[in-house]
């Protein structure tokens, strides 16, 4: 099984509460093509919805999509990476700050070492804007990646990004559902 992420648009918006009912929907989907709803991070707006699975391949996640006519913008494979402390299926959920989703875009397949070398010299931009790094989802085609991070509000994140130098092509504050923790 790998992590699947799926980034979709939603019209009309939706509350982070509508989650639950729309996996409940999907289940008998998701079950047939063996896939996991793992988290969410849906903006707060309700128009901006980030799903992580675990499925054997992408092309499951797809399928399910299709079969329930959930039209989404972007899904891909990736790797997760946290800090060295966090191992990478701990729990998202935090009472130190507001949520940040930083979505990255690379024109040209990026070394993930490259990326983090920029993060680490900028390190500092991050501590003095109160930004706490969480967790990152590093396509595997190498073009997109989705950071999460932790902070006061999404401004002070995009500020330090844009001290720090780091490419960004998107910031905004997101609410929080975790599937596993729902079930279990």
């Amino acid at each position: 099984m790998e992590p699947v992420v799926c980034e979709r648009r939603i019209e009309p918006p939706i509350r982070v509460d509508d989650i639950p009912a729309m996996e409940a929907q999907a289940a008998w989907c998701l079950q047939q093509h063996r896939v996991s709803h793992v988290t969410s991070l849906l903006s707060l707006d309700g128009r901006l919805l980030l799903c992580v699975f675990e499925a054997p391949d992408a092309e499951s996640v797809r399928a399910v999509h299709r079969q329930v006519g959930a039209p989404f913008e972007h899904l891909r494979t990736a790797t997760i990476h946290t800090p060295p402390t966090v191992p990478a299926d701990a729990s998202l959920a935090t009472t130190d700050g507001t949520l940040i989703v930083v979505e990255r875009c690379f024109a040209e397949p990026t070394d993930f070492m490259t990326i983090q070398a920029i993060e680490e010299r900028g390190s500092w931009c991050l501590d003095q804007h109160r930004v706490r790094f969480l967790r990152s989802y590093f396509a595997t085609d190498r073009r997109r990646m989705i950071c999460l991070y932790t902070a006061p509000d999404a401004e002070s994140v995009r500020l330090a990004q844009v001290q720090a130098g780091v490419p960004h092509a998107g910031v905004w504050a997101a609410a929080l559902y975790e599937a596993r923790t729902q079930q279990g």
